[in-house]
């Protein structure tokens, strides 16, 4: 009787140690055979065990437009969609006080399935405002956006494009939205407060494609400068934009920045002060690191800023793709321009 429960114990054993994995000749883990127990073999792996990630909170919101930029109304919000968020809570400020605020769910924010955009349409009174948003889902709210500043300006206003801020060049551009019907401008300069220049401007010759431009051969020197437009001569004038020469500026971008825009855009930006320059134009799918829908280098002369001068611009550019777009200049120096984002949507 002890002889068999021995015989018993040992033959369990020899399968037990039959079947511990070991690793064979190509990397692989199975168990192993025995003389006693050729029918174990490998044996083969077992499938993986997937566990469903744990919902979070949506991440940062990026607004698209507008953002700084000038907008007419109704005015349309564009933000990037978040794949995990359900609602958004957005709020408008206007002249410093809060003039809305609401949540959409996603479906009535019409964010993309494909995870491209979320858009709100609303008329927001004349004047300097600026707009957060933030993504919520079951799980919390995000942060919120960076707050975007825009300013809206009735249709018989022209809205102030450039220079504001700092100005390097000293025989500048002035640039401004057109305003429909009108047949002239005029331009009123202060400089350190106190009346400066007042230039009277064609608009056949100033506005094209959605933009007016004046570059004056009068010399800037350094101060303190505002500066207002009038469309015809019982038009509203503009709201007043300022701008300082005197220290070296970068590259600023004019037009598209910030704002919706058709299939055809203008591309414009401030010059580089002093000597000639070339600037290479990207224009791209914020998405992509390769694909660019424009990648060119233009002198000076063919942007029409020689020396630093007036306004740089390549004129329009037709049959770009809808949704999201970026765009930035680089002059030869390796100066860049700060990165702008504008929505191309169907008119």
């Amino acid at each position: 009787m002890r002889t068999t429960i021995q015989q018993i114990a040992f033959s369990l054993i020899a399968l037990s140690t039959a079947a511990c994995a070991v690793e064979v000749g190509d990397g692989s883990v199975g168990r192993a055979a025995s003389a006693s127990n050729p029918g174990l073999g490998l044996l083969p792996a077992l499938p993986p065990v997937l566990v469903s990630a744990e919902p979070t909170v949506p991440e940062r919101v990026e607004i698209l437009t507008p953002l700084g930029a000038v907008a007419r109304n109704p005015v349309t919000f564009i933000w990037r969609s978040l794949p995990n968020a359900t609602s958004y809570e957005l709020v408008i400020e206007r002249n410093d006080a809060t003039y809305l605020a609401r949540e959409l769910s996603a479906q009535d924010a019409l964010c993309d399935v494909a995870g491209a955009t979320c858009s709100f349409v609303h008329t927001v009174g004349e004047g300097n405002g600026t707009v957060a948003i933030r993504a919520k889902n079951s799980v919390g709210d995000g942060a919120w956006s960076a707050s975007s500043a825009f300013s809206v300006h009735l249709s018989r206003t022209a809205a102030l494009l450039w220079p504001h801020g700092d100005a390097a060049s000293s025989k500048l551009g002035y640039a401004w939205t057109p305003v429909s019907g009108a047949s002239s401008y005029t331009l009123f300069v202060e400089r350190d407060d106190a009346d400066w220049q007042t230039f009277v401007v064609d608009a056949s010759s100033a506005c094209d494609d959605g933009l007016c431009v004046y570059n004056s051969a009068t010399v800037h020197s350094e101060g303190s400068y505002a500066w207002w437009v009038q469309a015809d001569e019982d038009g509203r004038w503009s709201l007043e934009s300022s701008f300082t020469v005197g220290a070296a500026a970068n590259i600023a971008l004019i037009t598209p920045n910030g704002s919706a825009s058709s299939t055809s855009a203008t591309f414009s930006w401030s010059p580089r002060s002093g000597e000639d320059h070339t600037y290479t134009v990207v224009v791209s799918d914020p998405n992509s690191t390769t694909d660019a829908f424009l990648n060119e280098t233009f002198t000076d002369v063919q942007a029409g800023c020689a020396h630093g001068e007036g306004v740089c611009s390549i004129g329009t550019l037709h049959g770009m793709a809808f949704g999201a777009t970026r765009w930035i200049v680089t002059a030869e120096d390796l100066v860049s321009s700060p990165v702008a984002n504008f929505v191309v949507v169907d008119e």
